[in-house]
Order: C-alpha cells, then structure tokens, then sequence
C-alpha cells in the first residue's frame, strides 16, 4: 500500500489492490489483484473503504441495496477507484489484452502531486494476463476519480520507450515493471520502477526521464545510470534482489527504501528493509545534453552512518580543505568528499567510469582535511576501494589537532585502524572484497580542527593480490567525518 495527504481535503488516501477469497461455488481467477482505494484523517488509520455506488455496472435490489453482478469480485470492484466499464472502454483504446479478463488487474499503486501545477496522479502497475507487466499512470480529478482519458502506458517491460524498438541491456530476460516511484527534479519528472522477478537475485530498479508527469518517459542506459539498485552484475554475494521501493527527501538529502531478500543465496519472499543515500549527479546524457541522474550509495550491508535526520551528527568531510602526497596522475582529492561511494564494479560500468570515481595515489599518502576553525567531531570513515588490487590493509596512523577539556591545543593519535577483513571480504572468494565498507573510528566528541590520514599500500603478505593487474596501488572510496549538526 501507499499513502498520499490531501492537504486541501485534510484526510489520507490509502491505495492497494487484494484478492477477494474465492468460494466453492466462484470460479478461481488467477492472481485477481483488484484495486483498493481508502480515506483516513490520520496515517495511522483506521482507513475506510470508499464505495462507489454510481459505478456503470452497479444495480440495486427491491430493498433498495447496492448489488454487483455475478461474483463476490465484482462485489469487491467497488472499493475500486477505477469504474471497470470506462477501464475496460480505456484498455481496448490502449490496444491492451483484454481476452482473458475485461477488469484491470493492478498493484504497486504510486500517488503523486506535482508541485509545479499541483494536479494529481495515480501511477500503477497492469499486471494483466501474467504475460508480462508494465507501467500505467493517469491525472486524478480526485484521488478516487481518475480523469479516464488521460490515462496511459509509460513502460514498456524489455524496451528503453514504449513507442521503441530497441532492447534494454537490463532487461533482457525481464517480463515486469513494477513498483513505480516518481519524484520531481530540476525541470525533469523521474519516474524509477523494479525489473525482473521479486524472488529473484536478479530484482533490481532502475530509473527513467521525461518533461512531464505522463511521460513520454524514457529508461536510461547504462551509460546514464540507468541501474539504481542491483547487485552488480549478479557478482555480490552479499545482497538478493534489492528492489520495490520508495524514495523521500528530508532536509534536502533523498533516500531509497527499499526490499531485499533475507538469505542471498537463496532469494524468495523472505525480506526485510534497507536504506541507502540518494544523490544527484549531473552528466551529459545519450545526445549531449546536460541531465542530472540519481545515484544510490548502494545497496549496502556494511556499517554505515545514521541518516542525518536520525542522528546529532552529520558527514562534514565536505567542509573540510582536501589535500594529498603521492596522487596519481589524473585523480583528484575531490573524490573522496563528493558524497559519492563507488559500489558498482560491472553494472553501470562508463557511467561509474566518468562520474563515481576513487581517488587513486601512487604510494604511502598523507592526506590532510583542514576546517576553518575547530568542529566537534565524533567519528572518521575511510572507505576503502571497491578493487582488492588497490584496497588498503589497515589506516596506518591518524593525527588530530584539537583542543582538549582545558581548551589547549594536543595532537591526539590512533595508530594501526582496522579493516575488518572477516565481515568485508566475499563468503565464496576471500579475494574478492565488497564494496562501500569502511575502517571507523569512533570517539568521544572531541573539537578539531585538522585531521592527517597516513596510508600505507598493502603488502604482498597483507594482500597478496594487491598491485596486480596494472591497477593503482593504492586507492580509496570516500572520507566521511561525522560532525555534530
């Protein structure tokens, strides 16, 4: 189910869609997933169903009582907020098949207001005939009442447009889009959906473009970031089927939340919910033009910071003047405070290329995050590379300046920080380590003002991979500093 507030009505709608229990006597339809529409004045319930007496198929018997024809599905078809003669009048203008069952079969259903003319939307998924799903939306005259001849097709399973012929990498073996989330961005609508199958390792989601609310929407390439959420290729070992999800913002940093699959190696039903960071990168798209595209900090199953909003203390690296020895040609310290942890080592692989890079050094580097006056300080992530080849066995030594309880100036150090090894390494192949995992340290809240990271490259011994081939000795995902707010 999903929730919308109506803050001109003061009261909650609730959509989602079930199966009426079929019996003895009822023919047994196949996963008859009807939609559900339900109002409350709080987000806690209790919702009541909203009846639609003037439905095109509704009759009343000689005690004057609503009475649906046939079946207790259609019984049900009430609490719809489609009426299913003007859907079924819309299926057949959309040329969608309506052999088997005249009723729209729907779930996943996404509400959505634009903020730039306030109209309603209502975004769902057609999962009609099992023979493959796709992404529906139509304008809301009000959030029980569609507003029928806007309604349209926005995804095409297997294909980057409706309207197109050509093949989507990802989606290859892929019948289903489902899931739909829609967000507004810099003059763009993004609408971002799961693909493959939800029991599956392969369950990802990805994210599509368009200049308006009803699309024509576009899927993006690899190339683009088309994949938000996957597990790389099928490569980790760590994470099953990270897909159906939501996305909210709260004081301007977005996240994803999201389902995925209690055994890894295994996937089905079995799941539970993850969060990870979404950011906005800018990039030139497919014809040149600039585009900016979400980006997830994941799917992640390693140690990560509080969301800001949960939390006294927020990541300041950013805040901090970044410099280092022993850089290699062409990398920059600007990496490692974008906000940005390279996760992806397959999928997605020009764009993370261009645009999610780690800072590669040649060598023993000492790397100095200077504020402009002392900040209180809680803890230091130092992420490691994604590539066992350039990854780091331990944080050699960590100096802070900073002022101890009679406000005089100390240097404070922590010496040999730990990676674990044990938790960030792949079950299947020890050489093989996951990504966006971190050596942390944590202390008592200390005012500093500058911090001075000394990394050593791994040995053979330590790591007896590292330097091979051809890559950098030595390489890091991210610095984060946790600040107090």
């Amino acid at each position: 189910p999903e929730i919308v507030y109506d803050a001109e009505e003061k009261m909650y709608y609730l959509f989602g869609s079930s199966t009426p229990q079929v019996l003895s006597n009822e023919k047994q339809l196949d996963y008859f997933a009807l939609p559900l529409v339900a109002k409350s004045e709080s987000p806690r319930g209790p919702f009541k169903m909203i009846s639609h007496s003037n439905y095109s198929y509704v009759y009343k018997n000689e005690n004057n009582e609503v009475v649906f024809d046939e079946t207790r599905h259609q019984y049900f078809l009430q609490f719809s907020p489609f009426d299913p003669v003007k859907m079924y009048e819309q299926m057949l203008r959309l040329n969608i098949d309506t052999e088997n069952v005249k009723i729209m079969r729907a779930i996943d259903f996404h509400p959505f207001i634009d903020p730039v003319t306030n109209k309603k939307y209502l975004y769902f998924t057609n999962n009609k005939n099992n023979n493959g799903t796709f992404t529906m939306a139509c304008e809301m005259k009000t959030w029980d009442e569609p507003i029928y001849e806007t309604m349209t097709v926005i995804t095409k399973n297997k294909y980057y447009e409706v309207d197109g012929t050509e093949t989507a990498l990802y989606e290859k073996m892929s019948g289903i889009n489902e899931g739909p989330c829609v967000i507004y961005h810099n003059g763009k609508y993004y609408l971002s959906i799961s693909i493959n199958n939800y029991l599956d390792k392969s369950y990802s989601v990805i994210q599509a473009v368009a200049d308006s609310p009803l699309g024509k929407f576009r899927k993006l390439r690899d190339s683009e970031g088309g994949l938000l959420l996957s597990t790389d290729a099928m490569i980790m070992d760590n994470v099953s089927g990270p897909g159906h999800h939501g996305l909210i913002e709260i004081d301007g940093q977005l996240y994803i939340i999201y389902h995925k699959h209690n055994d890894p190696s295994e996937g089905g039903s079995a799941r539970h919910v993850a969060v990870d960071r979404v950011n906005w990168i800018s990039i030139k798209d497919m014809n040149g033009n600039d585009l900016d595209v979400m980006y997830v900090n994941g799917p992640t199953t390693s140690i990560q910071r509080l969301p800001d909003f949960a939390s006294e203390y927020e990541n300041i690296a950013n805040e901090a003047k970044v410099k280092a020895t022993n850089l290699k040609e062409g990398s920059s310290v600007e990496y490692l405070t974008d906000g940005l942890q390279s996760i992806y080592k397959f999928a997605n692989e020009e764009f993370i290329a261009n645009y999610v890079k780690e800072t590669e050094f040649t060598g023993k580097t000492v790397i100095t995050l200077t504020f402009e006056d002392y900040r209180d300080i809680k803890a230091l992530m130092i992420y490691n590379s994604k590539w066992m080849e350039s990854a780091f066995y331990e944080i050699y030594r960590i100096e802070f300046d900073c002022l101890n309880s009679k406000n005089k100036k100390v240097t404070k150090v922590i010496k040999n920080l730990k990676f674990d090894w044990n938790a960030y390494t792949s079950i299947d192949d020890i050489d093989v380590i996951r990504s966006g995992s971190a050596a942390i340290a944590e202390f008592n809240e200390t005012k500093i003002k500058e911090i001075r990271i000394v990394i050593e490259p791994a040995t053979n011994e330590e790591i007896y991979v590292h330097g091979a081939n051809e890559m950098s000795e030595l390489a890091l995902g991210e610095i984060e500093i946790l600040g107090r707010r």
